[in-house]
């Protein structure tokens, strides 16, 4: 890459420095990747040693700088939150909380106890989403 130079203020570093905090509390680790590109650019790093580091692409570094000179810190945060989107909706999973607590005989199950395979398939059948039955129990508990 040809020679760059970018220097920042210290209200800018602040602000990077708040944006990173968040993004690592958030488990963003693209955002979090982005501005310790910009920091090490801002240092006078290469391209090529910042991605070797960072384990991320030349082309990811200059789509960052990028956003950083157009738009300043608030260019470098994801736009999309981290992670897969969650299968079950939230009027779906609540609606999965009161068919669960009516119990599986309400549900059409024999058997007064709810088993992993039953919710499985309980969830297949009213929403066409395929969970692990390992899955399950973490499920249940992120719902709460």
């Amino acid at each position: 890459m040809p020679g760059i130079h970018i220097s920042i203020g210290n209200q800018t570093k602040k602000i990077l420095d708040k944006i990173i905090c968040q993004a690592e509390n958030r488990g963003d680790l693209s955002t979090t990747k982005h501005i310790l590109a910009i920091f090490a650019v801002v240092n006078g790093c290469l391209y090529s040693e910042i991605a070797s580091i960072l384990d991320i692409s030349h082309e990811s570094i200059r789509l960052g700088v990028k956003a950083f000179l157009l738009k300043g810190p608030e260019g470098l945060k994801s736009s999309a939150p981290p992670g897969r989107p969650p299968k079950l909706t939230k009027s779906q999973k609540r609606e999965l909380d009161k068919i669960i607590t009516q119990g599986p005989v309400a549900a059409g199950f024999p058997g007064a106890c709810w088993r992993s395979p039953m919710i499985q398939h309980l969830i297949y059948e009213k929403f066409g989403v395929f969970y692990s039955v390992n899955y399950i129990c973490q499920l249940l508990k992120n719902m709460g």
